[in-house]
């Protein structure tokens, strides 16, 4: 089951890539790990609840460390840049490798 987050988005991005494909339209997907955000800021987690959990999930990732938010952006950034001219229904993976393990 760990799969099933890259399985759902890969069959909605293969369906649009196909469709759109002839409109010049490219679809790809990004899909994350754990990323360093301020979305734990709105929720009742105390910091301590929070450093946890950060310390959990970069003990499981290969790379030994949470991705932040520059790690998320440069992805699309290629994505939408001419450089990724020709690449339509493909799915990245950003998450430090936890999905290998």
């Amino acid at each position: 089951m760990k799969y099933l987050p890259i399985i759902i988005p890969s069959i909605l991005t293969d369906a649009l890539a196909i469709n759109l494909a002839k409109h010049g339209i490219r679809c790809n997907s990004v899909c994350y790990g754990f990323i360093l955000s301020g979305m734990h800021e709105n929720t009742n987690a105390s910091e301590e609840h929070v450093l946890g959990m950060y310390k959990m999930f970069a003990k499981k990732t290969p790379m030994g460390f949470m991705g932040d938010l520059s790690d998320a952006v440069g992805c699309v950034v290629f994505l939408v840049s001419d450089l990724a001219r020709f690449a339509t229904g493909s799915i990245i993976v950003v998450d430090g490798g936890y999905t290998t393990v």
